[in-house]
């Protein structure tokens, strides 16, 4: 979606953070899938899932032209409890519910100090990250950025697509400002 910057570079140090590089958004590793095949850029990891996914979420700000520092945050943070083998990880270990376990890891106290040093109150964040709250429908909703940022995601890397069709962010910002 092109480049952009997080509301603080702290955070892609913060071990959660860190984990979520090595979590696939599907059900393979990321890396599991290097090789002769795909060259390690076919399955991506939950993080830069959370960076799309973010960078959509200030295209929603910025056309609606309102501070979403919470919205933004919660965007990149509401999968770094997501377990390996992604859904089918969450359907083993029965009753887990990650974004529920993301939205607690948010008020830790090392990432809630993290998320209030970039401009956002914890607790705000967590609740958008539980669907809750103004921006919780766009990140758990029908018409949910989580969703849009996944199926282009998977297309372009499994070859549906050679680039991204069309402006994800653009596209983002208008839907979400008609709801």
């Amino acid at each position: 979606y092109g480049s952009y910057a997080l509301p603080l570079e702290e955070l892609l140090d913060h071990r959660f953070v860190v984990r979520a590089k090595g979590v696939g958004l599907s059900a393979i590793p990321p890396q599991w899938v290097r090789g002769e095949y795909f060259d390690g850029a076919c399955d991506p990891s939950q993080f830069e899932h959370g960076c799309g996914l973010a960078r959509l979420a200030q295209a929603v700000g910025a056309r609606n032209r309102t501070n979403v520092a919470g919205f933004v945050l919660a965007a990149f943070l509401h999968d770094i409890s997501q377990p390996a083998f992604a859904h089918i990880g969450e359907q083993r270990l029965r009753g887990y519910k990650p974004h529920a376990r993301a939205a607690q890891m948010v008020l830790e106290p090392s990432l809630a100090a993290l998320v209030r040093k970039a401009g956002a109150e914890p607790r705000a964040v967590a609740e958008a990250i539980r669907g809750e709250g103004p921006y919780g429908p766009l990140l758990s909703g029908a018409l949910a950025l989580d969703r849009f940022d996944g199926t282009l995601r998977y297309a372009t890397r499994y070859g549906v697509f050679q680039k991204i069709p069309y402006d994800a962010p653009a596209i983002a910002g208008a839907v979400v400002s008609t709801l």
